[in-house]
């Protein structure tokens, strides 16, 4: 199950409304609030999620996240330093998906 959820969120192919949406599944791409409700808008924006994720990271650790860091993939020099010494966060692939888990958002069995 933790490498289907690592799968969608790093494709976009999930229970999201904006892809929902492109396959016609919802009436609308936007979350409760107003955006459009994407992989990066439900692991790091939306308010709806706001208490889910300060619980388990301090707010400066918050700010320097990216979806593509939480799935355990190289973001860029800027922020990873050289590609040949970078090596995936595990422990921030694992939060992720454990928020995923806990909130869950991506399961089929809940509805928004």
């Amino acid at each position: 199950m933790d490498s289907a959820i690592l799968n969608q969120l790093r494709g976009g192919y999930c229970r999201l409304n904006a892809y929902l949406f492109k396959i016609g599944q919802v009436d609308s791409e936007l979350c409760e609030y107003g955006n459009k409700e994407t992989v990066e808008h439900f692991l790091l924006e939306c308010p709806r999620w706001d208490a889910h994720r300060k619980r388990r990271r301090k707010r400066e650790e918050l700010e320097k996240l990216t979806v593509t860091r939480m799935c355990g993939a190289y973001s860029s020099e800027k922020l990873d330093g050289p590609i040949e010494k970078w090596r995936p966060t595990m422990q921030t692939v694992r939060e992720a998906i454990s928020y995923v888990k806990d909130i869950g958002r991506l399961d089929a069995r809940t509805t928004n």
